[in-house]
């Protein structure tokens, strides 16, 4: 959506129409022609809004975080500390607990929409929660129950630091307690997914983001406020470190729906630890450029047509043409000047000599019989070797 300032809850609206008119489109079914040129009708849906805690409420029409109906999944009504413009979220109990309908969150939209003037629309809102929202024209949608609850913004850029904050104004933090804490956090071995805390908790938890936030909740936490705090607001805490794992762990997935209804929506390919994403860029790059090389690989099983209309399909070329015959002997020097000169370009391959870089083996290092025999025995032998260039 254009900038500079983000969209005002009711002009959000406008931005989602033509998206509903397209997702409506979509649902009743749309002809369209497959490879064979043979039409079939493809449908699709809106299955969930997944989006951060703000822009999830204007999307789906409910009121933010700050309201007195601060709950999109119940209509727990919160009050307002005296004095203050906070929401007084005390009282959280669970009997209290009435959950939000799609019929009910409907009839409160409507009654939003009706409203004769601007006021009547705010004190709707304020008592219900709920605003109208272009997704309410998908019948098949729940806005209720297919608006997720944002992870990050909720659990550890939200509860996680609040209760760092209130342990430092309880005073369980001082200088001395962060130093131990990180001394202990140094220690421990973070899995490849989670972040790394280096220096921020002595630092008295100073800008830390929402992964590192993360991994001092699922990871750090329970081992390093062991000595840190009471007891009590140990195991109080500990409810929540086992709330965040459930809910951030895909094995509920696998336990709760049937083989083979969970796929991977990622792909499975070694990174190295920067979230694979050069290692992917390179892997499809290397399947875009040799792909030339494994069509004329055919060129003695297919006719030449075939292989010429596989190339134009491909809008592929052959980029390493294997020579023709072992040339000319290798030169080291004009290896060198080519591999430091990126102006210099070299096409094709060969393989080097074995002369180029000529290494001995001085004989009183060469393993001996008696070594042989101890490793075939299972015996562990430690041995040097030093080569000579």
């Amino acid at each position: 959506m254009p900038g500079p300032k983000e969209a005002s809850t009711d002009s959000m609206n406008n931005y989602l129409k033509p998206l509903v008119d397209k997702l409506l489109e979509l649902y009743n079914g749309v002809k369209m022609s497959d490879n064979s040129n043979e039409n079939i009708t493809v449908r699709a849906a809106l299955m969930c809004v997944a989006c951060d805690i703000p822009a999830a409420r204007k999307t789906s029409g409910f009121t933010g975080h700050a309201s007195i109906c601060a709950c999109h999944k119940c209509q727990r009504q919160f009050t307002m500390i005296p004095e203050t413009t906070q929401v007084d979220f005390s009282g959280f109990e669970y009997s209290t607990w009435i959950k939000r309908t799609k019929a009910r969150n409907l009839d409160y939209a409507n009654k939003w929409k009706e409203a004769k003037n601007a006021a009547e629309r705010t004190r709707l809102k304020r008592s219900n929660g709920t605003r109208w929202s272009q997704l309410h024209l998908l019948t098949y949608f729940d806005p209720v129950w297919c608006t997720i609850i944002d992870p990050m913004h909720n659990l550890f850029l939200g509860t996680a630091k609040r209760m760092v904050q209130i342990w430092k104004e309880l005073e369980y933090f001082d200088n001395q307690a962060l130093l131990a804490m990180q001394d202990l956090a140094n220690g421990v071995v973070v899995p490849p997914d989670y972040t790394r805390i280096n220096k921020k908790i002595a630092d008295g938890f100073s800008f830390m983001k929402a992964d590192e936030w993360k991994s001092w909740c699922l990871i750090y936490s329970p081992f390093v406020l062991k000595r840190i705090l009471p007891v009590k607001h140990l195991s109080n805490w500990m409810f929540f470190v086992n709330a965040c794992r459930l809910s951030q762990n895909p094995l509920l997935l696998l336990t709760t729906y049937p083989v083979p209804m969970p796929i991977s929506n990622s792909s499975n390919l070694d990174t190295n630890q920067k979230g694979g994403f050069e290692v992917t860029m390179m892997k499809r790059f290397l399947e875009k450029a040799y792909v030339g090389n494994y069509i004329q690989s055919f060129e003695k099983k297919f006719p030449a047509s075939t292989v010429n209309f596989l190339h134009s399909i491909t809008r592929s070329q052959v980029i390493l043409e294997q020579p023709s015959s072992m040339s000319s002997s290798f030169i080291l020097s004009t290896f060198v000047e080519y591999s430091m000169n990126p102006r210099k370009s070299v096409m094709g391959c060969e393989p080097l000599p074995s002369d180029v870089l000529s290494f001995k083996v001085e004989p009183k290092i060469v393993m001996c019989k008696e070594h042989y025999e101890l490793i075939s025995n299972g015996t562990a032998v430690s041995i040097g070797l030093e080569f000579q260039f």
